[in-house]
Order: structure tokens, then sequence, then C-alpha cells
């Protein structure tokens, strides 16, 4: 009886062993809450952005899934959506302060690239706007980005080209 008892409570601890790494990653494979709030936004803004009313409400609610994910590289995405919407409803400020975000984030991470590419983004809406010291500000970062090891050759001249259409 205590052979029995021995082998059941050892198949028992085994069982629970063995179960444990599934059972935890079930438990962290699930969406957070945070998570499903974010999902649930996009899901919001992507709705709103099929037409132009809802522009604005969709870059608002972009904006607040990118706020909710704080520094993480997630939120770059984010950023640069609602950046694109504020744009075409008429909130080119918002616009370039949505790009800026996303280009330190994006830069936070290492993305030299994406960073790059939203200070382009943020230097054309401020050109466009007539605000060019922040155009020329914003060009020279990207300018200095394009220098970075990390930039392949092509890409490079791609921000060099995007470069040469502002008018500094």
């Amino acid at each position: 009886m205590k052979t029995t008892t021995k082998l059941g409570l050892g198949a028992a601890l085994l069982a629970a062993t063995l179960a444990t790494p599934a059972t935890l990653r079930a438990q962290t494979a699930g969406p957070t809450a945070g998570q499903v709030e974010v999902d649930a936004l996009r899901a919001r803004a992507s709705e709103e952005s099929e037409s132009r009313d809802g522009f604005l409400e969709a870059s608002l609610l972009f904006r607040r899934a990118a706020t909710l994910q704080g520094d993480r590289p997630e939120a770059v995405e984010d950023l640069v959506r609602a950046a694109t919407l504020a744009y075409y409803a008429g909130r080119e400020g918002d616009a370039v302060d949505d790009l800026d975000r996303a280009a330190e984030t994006a830069l936070e991470w290492g993305d030299v690239l994406t960073a790059a590419e939203a200070w382009l983004d943020a230097a054309w809406v401020s050109w466009k706007r007539g605000d060019t010291e922040d155009a020329a500000a914003f060009a020279t970062r990207a300018e200095r980005l394009s220098h970075s090891p990390l930039i392949q050759r092509e890409e490079r001249r791609a921000i060099l080209s995007r470069l040469s259409d502002l008018d500094r």
C-alpha cells in the first residue's frame, strides 16, 4: 500500500510539474486587459477612418491606443496612423506632434529607418503649413539618421531623395 501511495503521489507531482508550464503559457499568452482595450480602440478607429467625417475621431482613437501602449514599439504604428488621419482631418499640428513622437519611440527601440521616415513626414507637414523652422529641424534629424550603418544604401537614397524635395 505504501508503494502504491508513493507511486500515486509521485505521478501526481510529475503531472502537476509537467502541466504547470502549459498552464503558465496559457495564462500569459492571452491578451491583457490593456491589450484588449488597445485592440478595441484600433477596431473603432479603423471603422471611423472609413469615411472622411470620421478621420478626426479615428485619429484620436489611434492616438489613445498609442498612449495606452506607452513607449512600446507597437505604439509607433498607431502614432503614424493617428498622424495621417489628423493631417487629412486638417489638424496638421497634431500630425506633426504624432510623427515626432513616433520617430522618438522608434529611435528608442533602434528602428532607425522608421524614425527617419517619421521625421521626414513631420518635416513635409511642417513645410506644407509654412513652419520652415520645424521643417528644417525634422529634416536635419532624418538626414543624420540616413548616415546610420543600420540604413541600407537604397533606404539612404530614398531618404536623401525625399530630403531634396523639401525646400529647406
